[in-house]
């Protein structure tokens, strides 16, 4: 398995957990996850590009990324604030 490298950069303006940052925090990991199987199945950037621009995206990120897993995750990242 290709190795994966992530860095995330957390403005610190977002301290408060509300709907907007988890909307963010969702559209980052599902961001992710595309860099992630790009690596895996080396798939084209446009392709990645032309997946984005589906008008579904949000449901697609609903069913990819269940809420209460970015709600977690979220806490994760902010723990330290």
């Amino acid at each position: 398995m290709p190795e994966l490298r992530i860095t995330f950069e957390i403005n610190q303006q977002h301290r408060i957990l509300n709907k907007n940052n988890l909307v963010q925090l969702r559209f980052v990991l599902v961001k992710l996850l595309f860099e992630y199987l790009s690596q895996i199945f080396r798939i084209q950037q446009k392709n990645i590009k032309r997946i984005r621009k589906v008008p579904i995206y949000d449901s697609l990120i609903m069913k990819i990324i269940p809420i209460e897993w970015v709600r977690f995750i979220k806490i994760i990242l902010y723990q330290g604030y």
